[in-house]
């Protein structure tokens, strides 16, 4: 269909980081790249009103196709997808949103749904992409558009808003970043030629000329710009911040500059990632080099985040790009630290609620499955998981199912095929149950004992239905979860090649929709009989909950020990519910790694995926963390970075 055999499949780097300390990680992490059912590049991030946060991408097809005469393949990308998240590790695919084909002068034969980027103004969403522009429309020489599309939603699906290009150019005029600024202004950035022009209040429109962007401080400037301002909260002070392809040691690296005023003049920042040859699993490929680089940085819930593309999943190549994210940590004087391509960067930021009703296609891992829009009874798009065969799975992590436990389990499917003895067996985890990459072979993994459940299936009508079971045993507190797929429908071997493509058929067992787990119902005690009671006096009124932790700056011991290890003491901090320990290598943690503990002792065997080395020095700093008055999670102050050098 839209991916690569193994798109999903032997994949790509999993929660542990391969760190090792003397405590079980209190979050999970999440998957780069964080779609694996399609290739899909150029991630623009947004976050909502209802502070959902979300990546609008373009898709790279499976399939290459030759185009305007060209004698080889090329860029072969025909709509725009978008995915959601509330915890950063697992996402939701809402399927295709806008395509080539909604666009009355987009030039069908030629397949470039380029970068795009959304924004909301007065609760509506603008979609800003490039397309080719049909033959019959071009005027004056144009062969580029930059269009607007406009939507209710996120989820889509964007209708084109003004019936034609709103920037008719050249064949550079491409990749548009829009920002709205405090005020209500918005602004446009596109073009491998640098423009730049103010938006009209109606977001269709421009508000005066389109003229040439200064780019005397973009240097080595290519394409793909991210424009977007930010208040450093440290100081106060609005900086605007210009990333993008630039010219780098392989191909294209992401660059960035900064200026007082959206118009610039701005000044160069430097390098924050290196577009690297990173492959995510062994695909019998040596090169997964994408050439571009491309993708947005956000804010969300208190944390920082790049995301950009890379050729990671099987197959991948520059026509073939997937979507990363990394996580950062903005300097004291607003630049931005260099950062590097990791598998499992980025951690949860809260838990995923087992009790709601989960829609089948938000995943965080994935082998084998594919996802597909689909019409809901109400007539609006969903999208439904399918093509599953013998031990194929989805994983989703950082689930918590409390105290009480989860006893049930119900799966809403349809066209279950006859001969398929269809079933999902259910497998519960720790946190970070996975070493090093993904498997093909969940089974490296999982063993009998992490089995609660099976659900069999025999629901062969095409309208869904809910199974529900019982579960073998009580499930309590926060797990990795994975459904795996049973039933006599082994994989074709087409589909075996990390190198192959996926048919466009549907040959796996049955469609899932959604899932539920049911919390377990306590039979409420018959009361004894009522005995005559003493009033007591009213106790005293308790004081309110001070908040002590954002004050508090914790005190920070640490030791190189026997085996090439670094053991970390923290002085407790009263109220504290945990720790965040920082371990980096270099004295201004450029490159860093963070640690959650409960516990005020911490044992460091690896820095990222390496083992600490001798005669290196590392730098460590914490702070603790806690609850204030009103529930709300709050941080203590950074300790001050204290140095080890590992001597033995």
């Amino acid at each position: 269909m839209k991916r690569n055999a193994l798109l999903s499949k032997t994949l790509c780097a999993v929660c542990s980081m391969a760190l090792v300390f003397s405590l079980v990680p209190d979050t999970a992490k999440a998957d780069n790249p964080f779609v694996q059912t399609f290739y899909t590049s150029d991630p623009a991030p947004i976050v909502n009103s209802d502070n959902v946060l979300y990546a609008i991408t373009d898709h790279d097809e499976d399939i290459t196709e030759h185009q305007y005469g060209q004698t080889y393949d090329f860029f072969t990308m025909k709509e725009w997808r978008s995915y959601s998240t509330t915890d950063m590790v697992n996402w939701t695919d809402h399927g295709a949103v806008f395509k080539l084909s909604d666009i009355s002068w987009a030039d069908q034969d030629d397949r470039r749904a380029w970068a795009p980027q959304a924004v909301e103004k007065d609760g509506k969403f603008y979609l800003y992409f490039p397309c080719v522009i049909a033959p019959e429309h071009r005027k004056n020489g144009s062969y580029y558009g930059v269009g607007v599309a406009v939507a209710d939603s996120l989820n889509g699906p964007f209708v084109d808003a003004i019936g034609e290009p709103l920037y008719a150019g050249g064949s550079g005029d491409i990749d548009p970043t829009v920002f709205v600024d405090d005020d209500g202004q918005a602004y446009i950035y596109f073009g491998q030629s640098l423009k730049f022009a103010k938006l009209s209040d109606d977001m269709i429109s421009f508000d005066g000329e389109v003229k040439a962007a200064d780019t005397s401080g973009l240097k080595g400037y290519v394409e793909g710009p991210w424009f977007y301002g930010r208040t450093n909260p440290d100081t106060g002070v609005k900086n605007y911040y210009f990333v993008y392809a630039g010219s780098g040691t392989n191909h294209e690296d992401m660059i960035y500059s900064m200026a007082d005023s959206p118009e610039g003049p701005w000044n160069y920042g430097g390098m924050i990632l290196e577009n690297r040859n990173f492959p995510c699993v062994d695909d019998g490929k040596a090169d997964h080099g994408t050439g571009t680089i491309h993708g947005g940085a956000v804010d969300y819930k208190g944390h920082s985040y790049l995301f950009y593309h890379n050729g990671g999943l099987p197959g991948g190549f520059s026509y073939h790009r997937s979507a990363c994210i990394e996580e950062f940590t903005y300097n004291e004087d607003g630049t931005i630290p260099l950062m590097e391509m990791s598998y499992t960067d980025v951690q949860a930021i809260e838990y995923l609620n087992p009790y709601n009703k989960t829609e089948a296609e938000t995943i965080c891992w994935e082998y084998g499955v594919k996802t597909v829009e689909e019409v809901k009874d109400d007539g609006t798009q969903g999208v439904t998981v399918y093509n599953m065969h013998n031990n194929d799975y989805i994983k989703l992590e950082s689930v918590d199912f409390g105290s009480v436990g989860a006893d049930t389990f119900t799966a809403t499917v349809k066209d279950v095929k006859a001969d398929s003895d269809a079933s999902i067996e259910i497998y519960v985890k720790e946190a970070n149950s996975v070493e090093g990459m993904n498997p093909q072979d969940i089974f490296q993994v999982l063993i009998s004992s992490d089995k609660v459940g099976t659900v069999k299936l025999d629901n062969d009508s095409d309208t869904y239905k809910d199974i529900t079971v019982k579960l073998d045993k009580k499930v309590t507190g926060v797990h990795d979860v994975f459904f795996v797929f049973k039933g006599a429908y082994e994989k074709p071997e087409a589909e075996l090649d990390p190198s192959s493509v996926i048919s466009e058929d549907d040959t796996g067992m049955f469609k899932f929709d959604s899932w539920q787990f049911k919390e377990e119902v306590i039979a409420t005690p018959t009361p004894a009989p009522q005995q005559p009671t003493v009033t007591p006096a009213p106790a005293p009124t308790p004081e309110a909950v001070v908040d002590t932790i954002s004050s508090s700056k914790v005190k920070v011991k640490a030791a190189n020990v026997k085996g090439k290890k670094i053991k970390v003491t923290l002085k407790k901090v009263a109220d504290a519910k945990g720790y965040n320990v920082v371990v980096s290598n270099s004295k201004k943690f450029k490159s860093k790694m963070t640690i959650n503990s409960k516990k005020t002792t911490v044992t460091i065997k690896k820095f990222k995926k390496a083992k600490l080395k001798k005669g290196k020095t590392y730098y460590i700093k914490a702070r603790a963390y806690g609850n204030d008055s009103t529930g709300k999670k709050v941080y203590g102050k950074y300790s001050k970075a204290v140095k080890v050098k590992i001597k033995k």
